[in-house]
């Protein structure tokens, strides 16, 4: 049996945890340790944690942000650097005959897994640049406000503060790095998949996969080869978590970012139909 390995990619709130769940839940092996949930992934993430702190040491090495949210290009990694990956991905290929992982940050190092995984297969997650970044200045809110309403002793007026601090606020201040590191992650990906064969990518959204999942599944057992059991996307999709966007437009600050990233979204309807 030839050994298959799907990479799971795309922007952090674009929906790379659902579809993860779902290739899971199909019985794709994807890894031993799987972080677990949070605020605004109450089903868990489905993170291989080996990726997750490979890929966080990494961007610790070359003085980025753990987080991944960086539209800065990644220096080239060093012999010890591509020892560290390397030793990762052989301990997964060698036990497992088909498996795959889920780790946005792995959208910054898709050249060098490229090399070392030449015949992986990409399923590739888009979500619009609007709807991801509310997401993210969501999740973000959240965050923050949990924090402080779990303060022992806080002041009252601290917290009605904190309360009456709106999203919209914090648009203002977030959007526009956002929105770079959106627009990174997906070129990085653009210019990735260009040179692998159309025969081992899946382009799409979590909207498009509600009524085509069947067809998906199809091309993943019999042009991947992959051995699947069929579960229903529908099943593990929670509309329900979506709240309705703010548009962001105006809280950019710099707007050819706005070109930028509409004209990544034509590409990736044009060239691969997604529908956003």
């Amino acid at each position: 049996m030839n050994k298959k390995v799907v990479l799971v990619t795309g922007m952090h709130r674009s929906g790379t945890s659902v579809m993860a769940q779902w290739l899971h839940r199909c019985g794709l092996h994807m890894g031993d340790r799987l972080a677990g949930a949070g605020i605004g992934n109450e089903d868990g993430h489905f993170e291989d944690e080996n990726f997750l702190h490979l890929h966080e040491d990494l961007l610790r090495n070359h003085n980025l942000p753990v987080t991944g949210f960086t539209d800065n290009a990644i220096m080239p990694l060093t012999e010890t650097e591509t020892a560290q990956l390397t030793s990762v991905v052989n301990n997964k290929y060698n036990q497992y005959n088909q498996w795959g992982w889920k780790e946005p940050r792995t959208c910054l190092f898709l050249n060098a897994y490229g090399k070392l995984l030449p015949q992986a297969f990409y399923f590739v997650v888009v979500r619009n640049y609007n709807d991801t970044i509310n997401s993210l200045v969501t999740r973000e809110y959240k965050i923050q406000e949990e924090k402080i309403s779990h303060k022992k002793g806080i002041h009252k007026l601290k917290w009605n503060w904190f309360k009456r601090k709106s999203l919209e606020q914090m648009l203002k201040q977030m959007a526009t790095q956002f929105l770079r590191t959106w627009i990174n992650y997906y070129e990085h990906i653009l210019t990735h998949i260009a040179f692998v064969p159309p025969e081992r990518v899946v382009v799409i959204s979590c909207p498009q996969l509600l009524h085509t999942d069947r067809e998906i599944f199809s091309k993943l057992t019999q042009a991947w080869g992959l051995q699947l059991d069929y579960t229903a996307f529908a099943a593990i999709f929670k509309q329900q978590y979506i709240s309705d966007p703010h548009i962001i437009d105006a809280y950019v600050k710099d707007k050819t970012l706005l070109s930028k990233a509409r004209a990544i979204e034509e590409k990736l309807a044009l060239k691969y139909g997604v529908s956003l």
